[in-house]
């Protein structure tokens, strides 16, 4: 079980290479850090609006897209979104991201914010119990400001 570091800060200050983010089904970047990926790494927004126009998106799917000096990792969590603070995130796909993240990026260092707790409306405890049980070699850093 790997513990997760927590660091007050921008995500986009993270000196390693990796940052991952959970993202909705409905091929939408329009809040959030979604949001802010998707103005900073416009590759990482065509890439998941490309998967999702022509085959769609599955929950728990993840994508790697190289950008120009990271690696945007796009973690498919939840089928809708709102604002209404209903719980959209899926805690088996948040699993299933992880187990993909660990067995993809073994031994690397990776930095999220806090997924699936804000606008995604999951509770944090879960969330966190899930990465902690699911990543043994990959280090996560959790972002918050």
């Amino acid at each position: 079980m790997t513990e997760i570091r927590y660091v007050k800060d921008d995500i986009f200050n993270f000196p390693g290479r990796f940052i991952a983010h959970g993202c909705n089904a409905r091929g939408v970047m329009g809040s959030g850090v979604a949001k802010l990926i998707r103005e900073k790494y416009p590759y990482a927004y065509k890439e998941y609006r490309s998967s999702f126009e022509t085959k769609g998106l599955s929950l728990g799917e993840v994508q790697i897209v190289k950008c120009r000096d990271r690696t945007i990792i796009n973690m498919i969590l939840q089928e809708n979104y709102g604002r209404d603070h209903k719980r959209y995130v899926s805690y088996d796909a948040v699993a299933n991201a992880m187990v993909t993240i660990e067995e993809v990026l073994y031994g690397e260092e990776i930095a999220m914010p806090m997924i699936g707790s804000g606008l995604g409306g999951g509770k944090w405890s879960v969330i966190e119990s899930i990465i902690k049980s699911e990543l043994k070699t990959v280090q996560p850093y959790v972002y918050y400001i």
